[in-house]
């Protein structure tokens, strides 16, 4: 018999925080013997690596078919990769609220092919399982419609140095069941379609380590269910995060989102500290949406650079601490497209408490406001050359400025679509008449340039005095006959006189 079969240890540890049997297990080669099974039962499995080739460690979980369950699962040696196929359910079985060790410990690099591992506690839900993923964890399978997963149903302190799912679609991780996952791996990597984290039932995510998403990977936080970080993921182009419930960044550096971003739920990100540059700005480079019954609460400046929506129902958003300079600042970039559906989408506090408005930033050629509930900024600040916003008004809204200032004295343009009079508010007028470019379409298709507009001093809704932008009036052709048919008038009268 090859020394890749199974041996059973004949003692047992009588203070053992398990209920299992120890049992070792020793691997296959991948060639000759293949894969050694890992039988189910209340084992403590110990894996070994082929005794012939000590580099070799091939395993499988259902040689039978079935579902293969264990208490725990270590390893001992040093191959050059523990390879492991199928599902297997690790299920502590303890009904304490102690940390349980040794639950999974993986001593080198691992490889889980097709399935992956379920962690579970059928004697309760307090107990938290203590997991070693070692040098580097690799999710992999055949393609096809295959997943590989690392789910936790159970509460689990998690470390490591790498989790490795960038070559397959449909791996990641996964926490159900009100548990409480401490995601302490230093690095985590996800490349492929619907790969990624998912957060459901209740349940709370604690990240500590670099997490990368990248093009059709997915960070979804499920209603009831919370995602804190201490360490800005990344998120690139084509990648989603999906906000139902809780999502807290705690960190200090910047935060980038590339992909789609849709909040239903919380979204908080604070302490963030922002100089110059683009170091602790939050910035939203793909379509991000804050629904219905969303918030989001940052200290930095927010840069967006597609589209963002805040639709009606939504929370608002808060930034904080605008009195620092390059804090409260929503800044337009790369074309970006702002839709409001919530009237007075976002407020500022400043360091003392204070509530203002936000300021307005426009970065770039072709920004747009559409404007579905009215809102109010302070400043509409220009910074660059002929940079232009398009304001697009529905049919009541009104927008107000607490004044304009740019970085140049030409070339700030403003474009208004479906323009009306009484629309647009400026309390300080006197840069915006010197410094803007305005153009306008009306609902009926009249074109207006800069020298159709004046300030008219006025109030705006809540008392507030400044300048509407109104267009000037110009006399309709029955008004100039009026006028012309009394200057006839008075001219006969004085042929008469004379």
């Amino acid at each position: 018999m090859k020394k890749s079969t199974l041996f059973v240890l004949s003692s047992l540890c009588a203070a053992s925080l398990f209920a299992g049997t120890p049992m070792e297990v020793v691997g296959g080669d991948g060639a000759e013997s293949g894969r050694t099974s890992i039988p189910s039962g209340d084992y403590d499995v110990i894996l070994k690596p082929n005794a012939d080739t000590p580099s070799k460690a091939f395993f499988k979980t259902n040689s039978e078919g079935g579902l293969v369950t264990i208490n725990s699962l270590t390893t001992e040696g040093n191959p050059d990769l523990w390879d492991i196929a199928y599902s297997l359910t690790i299920d502590v079985k303890n009904s304490s609220s102690d940390v349980i060790e040794n639950v999974l410990v993986n001593n080198g690099k691992m490889q889980w092919r097709i399935g992956g591992v379920t962690f579970k506690n059928s004697l309760g839900n307090s107990a938290t399982a203590k997991i070693n993923l070692g040098e580097e964890f690799r999710l992999v399978h055949n393609n096809g419609e295959q997943s590989t997963w690392l789910a936790f149903s159970m509460n689990a302190n998690v470390e490591g140095k790498y989790l490795n799912a960038l070559d397959y679609e449909r791996t990641g991780l996964k926490a159900d069941n009100g548990s409480t996952v401490n995601w302490n791996v230093t690095r985590s990597s996800f490349a492929k379609l619907n790969s990624g984290v998912y957060v459901s039932g209740n349940s709370t995510f604690n990240n500590t380590g670099a997490m990368e998403f990248k093009s059709g990977t997915v960070l979804d936080v499920e209603a009831g269910s919370t995602f804190n970080t201490t360490v800005a993921p990344t998120f690139a182009s084509g990648s989603q995060l999906n906000v139902a419930g809780n999502y807290n960044y705690t960190g200090t550096s910047s935060v980038t989102f590339g992909g789609d971003v849709n909040v239903s739920g919380s979204f908080v990100a604070k302490d963030l500290d922002v100089k110059l540059g683009t170091s602790g700005r939050i910035i939203f480079n793909g379509a991000t949406t804050f629904a219905a019954g969303s918030s989001g609460d940052f200290i930095g400046a927010m840069v967006i650079g597609k589209t963002f929506a805040v639709e009606s129902g939504s929370n608002g958003i808060t930034l904080r601490d605008m009195d620092t300079m390059y804090r409260g600042r929503i800044m337009l970039n790369n074309g970006a497209e702002l839709t409001l559906g919530k009237e007075n989408a976002f407020k500022s506090i400043t360091s003392e408490g204070k509530e203002r408005n936000v300021n307005l930033l426009i970065m770039s050629k072709n920004t747009k406001l559409i404007l579905n509930a009215s809102n109010k900024f302070d400043q509409l600040y220009y910074s660059g050359n002929n940079n232009s916003v398009d304001v697009v008004l529905d049919d009541s809204s009104t927008l107000l400025f607490q004044g304009m200032s740019s970085t140049a004295e030409s070339g700030n343009y403003l474009n208004i679509t479906n323009f009306e009079d009484n629309r647009i508010f400026f309390i300080n007028k006197e840069l915006a008449e010197k410094q803007l470019t305005i153009s306008a379409t009306t609902e009926d298709g009249k074109t207006l340039t800069t020298e159709d507009f004046e300030f008219v001093a006025g109030q705006y809704t809540e008392g507030i005095n400044g300048y509407w932008l109104n267009a000037i009036a110009v006399p309709e052709p029955s008004t100039y006959a009026m006028i012309f048919g009394a200057i006839a008038l008075g001219f006969a009268a004085y042929r008469r006189r004379k």
